[in-house]
């Protein structure tokens, strides 16, 4: 079987909203992020696998570095589903070589690179299994976070006990599927809103504004955080992005 594919590598750290026309498979090889998929947030980590289907919006943004390889093609004959899914860490090592045997040959004979494509669907396909409950409920936490980070009365712990789960159970979880606790979660996903604000905004508004939008009521808290996670002050930030 001809699949048609594209396959790349890329270092950028966000993604606008955009689709495509054929199915795309990403692996996060470096970074932890978020990415919003048919307006779902799904947090990714360094061996994530995520699988976006055709026509389907989605951006992402990773904190820090970040790197990942995509394939793209026409996958519908052999994917089971056309909702898009994601599939954690555990045990993508093989992938992660298939798909850089994919990168590396993909110019060579058409029927090799089709074989190497036909065995990283089917592990797709075998572990379509990990979407399991945990995994949803975590699912679940992130967007509330990303729907209620503006507050900033925001509570973490009443989030995760929203879950159903015990509360110490959950935020264990969350570690692990995501690499960041709930609470770095929330500050690092604030702290990123903030800079998409302020290269949106420019000098137009107040940096007082963009704080009180991400949820910092004090000001003086807020370039503290954002200092301690990107590493300046939003007023270098902001001029660094806007001479």
């Amino acid at each position: 079987m001809e699949y048609h594919l594209k396959c790349a590598e890329s270092e950028a750290v966000i993604f606008a909203p955009h689709a495509h026309k054929q199915y795309e498979i990403v692996l996060i090889l470096e970074g932890v992020g978020t990415c919003a998929i048919a307006e779902k947030q799904y947090p990714f980590r360094e061996g994530t696998v995520m699988v976006i289907p055709p026509n389907t919006e989605h951006c992402s943004q990773t904190v820090g570095a970040g790197k990942r390889i995509y394939l793209q093609g026409d996958f519908e004959s052999v994917l089971p589903t056309d909702m898009p899914f994601v599939i954690q860490g555990e045990g993508s090592g093989e992938f992660r070589q298939l798909l850089q045997m994919i990168l590396r040959h993909r110019f060579d004979a058409t029927s090799y690179v089709n074989a190497l494509c036909h065995a990283c669907l089917q592990w797709v396909v075998n572990h379509l299994h990990t979407e399991d409950a945990v995994y949803k409920a975590v699912q679940a936490c992130v967007q509330a976070i990303s729907d209620r980070y503006r507050d900033p009365q925001c509570n973490v712990t009443e989030l995760l006990s929203e879950s159903g789960y015990a509360v110490d159970y959950i935020r264990a979880c969350f570690k692990r599927i995501t690499g960041k606790t709930p609470i770095a979660f929330l500050t690092e996903f604030r702290v990123r809103q903030a800079c998409f604000l302020m290269e949106l905004y420019r000098h137009t508004q107040p940096l007082s504004y963009i704080a009180e939008q991400c949820g910092y009521a004090d000001y003086a808290q807020f370039s503290k955080t954002f200092k301690a996670v990107i590493g300046c002050s939003p007023r270098v930030y902001l001029k660094e992005r806007t001479e």
